[in-house]
């Protein structure tokens, strides 16, 4: 009986201890841009790996979990034509990205990827966002995010962003100039862990069609593929621990924004849950010295 019993308050206590530490999830979105709740500075543009590494980590709360490869630059765009604080501030390509109502659409003036229909103020200040610096050099094909010391995206979630494949004049149209047929025109690759993902490349439009007809920052609009929108990739039913999450683009630069995660973390017991184990503890040894008194 007294075995029995003692079991039976075991059992209750680990049960009680599990609830306390259960995993939960919490929803993260990189803006890049300043946050409140906790409180980050956002990114100007030019920004290089060391901000960027330390805007994220301030957004996952302090510590260590991102690693940025040196290829990733923050840029900040505005309308076309204005000029930021390096060279990648406001790019716009080769002048004709992807626009409407006399200026280039970029992530850096449009919020959400959201074609025309909420531009940032002309002019403004703009929105930061991250692009691979292939202005610096053509080998910095991509943009890398290592998480590190046990930081886990959680199961069955999503992740999501928003992303800009810019126009190259050195791929003008979809033929040999590009490479054999279409396999090397500027498209957009997520990569998790060295795997391409489902949905994954998202691809140029063909200059001239698509979601973009045309571009009046350039006389003539666009001469080189291009897309802006937004992508989401299912988890699927095993955690992501201290993934390597890839944005790569051939032949010149993406953009990639508001990328939106789920963190999987563990809760700390409430004081409650300990001090009902201890209270079931010490009620099964006072028990058993009765029983054997």
């Amino acid at each position: 009986m007294a075995h029995r019993l003692t079991s039976t308050f075991t059992l209750a206590a680990l049960l009680a201890f599990g609830v306390g530490t259960s995993a939960y999830a919490g929803p993260i979105t990189f803006t890049f841009d300043a946050t409140t709740t906790p409180v980050c500075a956002g990114l100007a543009g030019g920004a290089n790996i060391v901000a960027i590494q330390a805007y994220m980590n301030c957004v996952l709360g302090g510590g260590s979990y991102v690693t940025v490869n040196p290829g990733a630059i923050a840029t900040k765009g505005a309308a076309a034509g204005i000029t930021g604080t390096t060279a990648a501030a406001g790019y716009t390509a080769d002048g004709h990205a992807v626009g409407v109502t006399g200026q280039s659409l970029t992530l850096g003036n449009t919020e959400n990827a959201t074609s025309a229909s909420s531009p940032l103020t002309p002019n403004a200040t703009g929105d930061a966002y991250l692009i691979n610096d292939s202005l610096t050099s053509i080998s910095n094909d991509r943009v890398s995010l290592q998480f590190k010391n046990g930081f886990t995206i959680a199961a069955n979630s999503q992740i999501t962003f928003n992303y800009e494949i810019f126009p190259d004049n050195t791929c003008t149209a979809l033929n040999t100039a590009c490479g054999v047929s279409n396999a090397n025109r500027p498209d957009f690759e997520f990569y998790i862990n060295g795997v391409q993902a489902a949905g994954s490349p998202l691809l140029g439009n063909t200059p001239g069609g698509g979601t973009y007809t045309y571009s009046p920052a350039k006389t003539g609009g666009e001469t080189a593929p291009q897309s802006l929108g937004v992508f989401s990739y299912n988890v699927g039913s095993t955690a992501l621990v201290n993934p390597l999450l890839e944005f790569v683009d051939w032949p010149a630069t993406i953009g990639v924004d508001n990328l939106s995660l789920t963190r999987q973390t563990q809760s700390v017991p409430e004081p409650v849950t300990f001090t009902l184990l201890a209270i079931g503890m010490a009620g099964v040894r006072t028990y058993r010295r009765r029983m054997t008194a």
